[in-house]
C-alpha cells in the first residue's frame, strides 16, 4: 500500500485503454480526445471542460484534479452498468436529459448515472443507458467534452488507465487504534477494524483510512 500525494507531491502516469478487458472497477481513468491532445476536467455548465495534455508512446503523465488539469474518474459499477465517480467534485458522471450535455449525480443507482462501455481500436464508446442514442464526445468546434448521438460529426474518445505515480511518499497508514474504511466513493468497507491491519487483504484500488486517501497495489 502507498499513500495516493496529493497532485502537487507528484504526476500521475496514465496508460491508454485498448482492450475491454482493461477496465477494472476501483482504478482511475482520464478521458482523454486523442486526435486534439485534450482531457476531460471540471464541470462547467452541464458540460465538462477540456484541458490539454501531451500524449507520448499511449501514455500521459500528469498532475490531476485542479485547475488546467485533467480530473481522474474512478470506475465503477460492472460491464454494462459502470459509473465515474469523480471524487474532487464528489459525484458521478451522468446524463439527466436527453441533449448535448454531460451533468451530475450523486447517485449511481440511477440508471442516468450508468454507462455502457466499449473498446475498440482504441477508442472508448461510452455510451449513456438513459439514453442510448448518446456517447460522450469531444466538441473541437465548442471545446467541451459532452454527450452527442453517435451519427454526429463530433471527435471520439480513449480513456487512459492510472498505472503509477511518480514522486510516491512513504505511507501513512495510521498504526494504531481503531479506524472505519471507505472506498473512494464513499461506502463503508470495515468499522472499527484495528488501524495497522485495515487495509490487508482488500482488493487493488482507492481506500479511504482516517482521512487520508490510500491506494492498494
Amino acid at each position: 500500500p502507498v499513500t495516493d500525494p496529493e497532485p502537487s507531491e507528484g504526476e500521475i502516469v496514465f496508460e491508454k485503454v485498448t482492450l475491454n478487458s482493461e477496465l477494472t472497477a476501483g482504478t482511475g481513468y482520464i478521458i482523454v480526445c486523442d486526435e486534439k491532445n485534450m482531457a476531460l476536467s471540471a464541470s462547467s455548465s452541464d458540460v465538462r471542460s477540456n484541458v490539454s495534455v501531451s500524449i507520448s508512446g499511449n501514455k500521459i503523465t500528469t498532475d490531476v484534479n485542479q485547475s488546467g488539469k485533467p480530473y481522474v474518474l474512478t470506475l465503477g459499477g460492472t460491464a454494462g452498468a459502470y459509473t465515474f465517480y469523480d471524487a474532487t467534485e464528489k459525484c458521478y458522471l451522468a446524463l439527466t436529459t436527453d441533449g448535448n450535455k454531460l451533468q451530475s449525480s450523486t447517485d449511481a443507482t440511477k440508471n442516468n448515472a450508468k454507462w455502457s462501455v466499449n473498446i475498440s481500436g482504441g477508442t472508448a464508446m461510452i455510451t449513456s443507458n438513459a439514453y442510448s442514442s448518446r456517447a460522450i464526445y469531444y466538441n473541437n468546434s465548442s471545446p467541451r467534452f459532452a454527450c452527442y448521438n453517435s451519427s454526429s460529426s463530433q471527435t471520439p474518445v480513449s480513456l487512459y488507465k492510472q498505472t503509477s505515480t511518480s514522486g510516491i511518499q512513504q505511507p501513512k497508514v495510521p498504526t494504531f487504534g481503531k479506524v472505519n474504511v471507505y472506498s473512494i466513493t464513499g461506502f463503508k468497507v470495515r468499522s472499527n477494524v484495528n488501524a495497522d491491519i485495515a487495509i490487508d487483504g482488500l482488493p487493488n484500488g482507492i481506500y479511504i483510512v482516517d482521512g487520508r486517501k490510500i491506494v492498494v497495489r
